[in-house]
């Protein structure tokens, strides 16, 4: 008897997953978590990056974006000092210490975190279990993992993260240039947010049915391949125009010719960021740094540098290995099940989830 009311108590939990949440509970635990959130915030936080973002807030708010890459050694992408910028012209204007500045250039991370447990519950409330996604929006905005990056150590991860559950969103419920829009947008936030371009297929989603394909629907994808690229584009160059500094290869490549001047000058400016990605790696030339992951349990922290050898092959090789093989499996789980939203969502996972040395 007792055992038979155990498991209809078990079975009713798990019913109840389906069931939504009162409005009165939503807002009382949403704005629970928001103080905690903030309380968290106040904690000191990793005083050398720290001080580099403030450095860069206050740079950008007296002088602007221009020279502000060539003055500090920054391996960022540029959409992110538009924060740094905005909370910078803040911190000025209130003329706030350096203490209240930190906390709020961290808001801007612990903000994305409360979007991205949000998303979490509608991504929930979308598959019809709208508790579910309540309970792991929660638990994702409380996870210590998560707050201790973004309120404690005052890193930004999680805001190209949220832009890419974004994405994953927007291709779900079929607003393909949203989820465009969101993935460029990530990308100029962190380069590492490029690790789920193989998503890119869901763009094609309409062409899956190979036995149903018509002339209409090619024309379409095509159309909105062209959309999708200038909006990339136009991402890439409104966000960049104003950091962008010639480099190098413009100085090698520059003429006295206007049209061949034009040339290398385009050449320079699409060549800048992934010049200021491969300037962060090799920055970090080591299998991990102060990451939570396989590495630093593998004893990857610096100073072991990802040449150094493990098990026969080097850290770096081992990684692209796993990354090789972990982006064949996600691209195949998503051509067999394409018809399933659930394949991006773990496709994403997977990808995101392999001991790339980092």
């Amino acid at each position: 008897m007792g055992n038979t009311r155990t498991k209809s108590a078990k079975k009713g939990w798990i019913f109840e997953m389906e069931k939504p949440i009162s409005q009165n509970a939503f807002i009382i635990v949403g704005v629970a978590i928001i103080l905690i959130r903030l309380i968290l915030t106040t904690i000191p936080s990793y005083q050398v990056d720290m001080g580099g973002y403030r450095a860069w807030s206050l740079y950008l708010a007296e002088k602007g974006p221009k020279g502000l890459y060539e003055t500090f050694h920054i391996v960022y992408a540029p959409a992110y000092m538009y924060m740094l910028w905005i909370t910078g012209i803040i911190a000025k204007a209130f003329s706030v210490n350096a203490a209240t500045h930190a906390f709020l250039i961290k808001l801007w991370a612990v903000a994305s975190e409360l979007v991205g447990a949000y998303l979490i519950y509608k991504i929930g409330k979308r598959y019809g279990k709208e508790r579910l996604g309540f309970i792991l929006g929660v638990v994702y905005a409380l996870n210590p993992g998560v707050f201790f990056n973004s309120s404690i150590w005052g890193q930004f991860d999680s805001i190209p993260a949220t832009l890419l559950v974004g994405m994953i969103y927007a291709f779900s419920v079929n607003r393909k240039m949203t989820a465009v829009l969101l993935y460029a947008l990530a990308v100029l936030t962190k380069p590492q947010s490029a690790l789920l371009t193989p998503l890119g297929i869901l763009f094609y989603k309409e062409l899956f049915d190979f036995s149903n394909i018509t002339k209409e629907k090619i024309v379409k994808s095509i159309k909105e391949t062209l959309v999708a690229l200038c909006i990339g584009f136009s991402c890439y160059f409104i966000v960049i125009y104003p950091f962008y500094y010639h480099m190098d290869l413009y100085e090698q490549m520059k003429s006295t010719s206007v049209v061949k001047d034009f040339i290398a000058e385009t050449i320079d400016y699409f060549c800048w960021m992934p010049n200021l990605y491969l300037t962060s790696v090799q920055d970090y030339p080591y299998p991990t740094a102060n990451a939570f992951n396989l590495w630093t349990l593998l004893g990857g922290q610096p100073p072991i540098f990802d040449s150094n050898t493990f098990f026969i092959l080097s850290y770096n090789a081992w990684g692209t290995i796993l990354f090789l093989i972990s982006i064949g499996i996600a691209f195949a789980y998503l051509l067999k099940y394409r018809k399933s939203d659930f394949a991006m969502y773990f496709a994403s996972f997977f990808i995101l989830q392999v001991p790339l040395p980092s």
